[in-house]
């Protein structure tokens, strides 16, 4: 798995100080992280793969081979679903793509906490 006049680099495709470690391919064999992303090769290199993602698409998994289309307000999981943002400063979303309010919060942010009186939201006469 080595190449170089003196066998000092890898194989494209290959990391590790002994060149021993492949990186993940996904679906296509010729096709490194999938084409999603970019393995880190070379001797000095892990073999894992950085994948490719933008604020709604992100694609994870070893191989970079599973899609994961969270809204901002989510991070994407390795099996792909979203684990969505719970906390006052990044606010309280729910769905599968984390892209509404929790039922409890309102505003663009939502982050403000809906009227609560008792334990009832809005009185028990509304919905927030």
């Amino acid at each position: 798995n080595f190449q170089g006049f003196f066998c000092q680099d890898c194989l494209e495709g290959f990391a590790g100080p002994t060149c021993s470690v492949a990186c993940p391919k996904g679906g296509d064999p010729d096709t490194l992280c999938s084409g999603r992303g970019i393995c880190s090769q070379g001797t000095q290199g892990s073999g894992l793969c950085r994948c490719y993602g933008s604020s709604s698409v992100q694609f994870v998994g070893p191989a970079c081979e599973t899609t994961c289309l969270c809204s901002s307000h989510g991070t994407c999981q390795s099996n792909g679903s979203c684990l969505c943002f719970q906390s006052a400063t990044e606010g309280y979303w729910q769905g599968t793509l984390c892209d509404r309010c929790h039922d409890a919060f309102l505003s663009f942010s939502c982050a403000v906490p809906c009227p609560v009186v008792g334990s009832a939201v809005c009185s028990g006469h509304g919905t927030c």
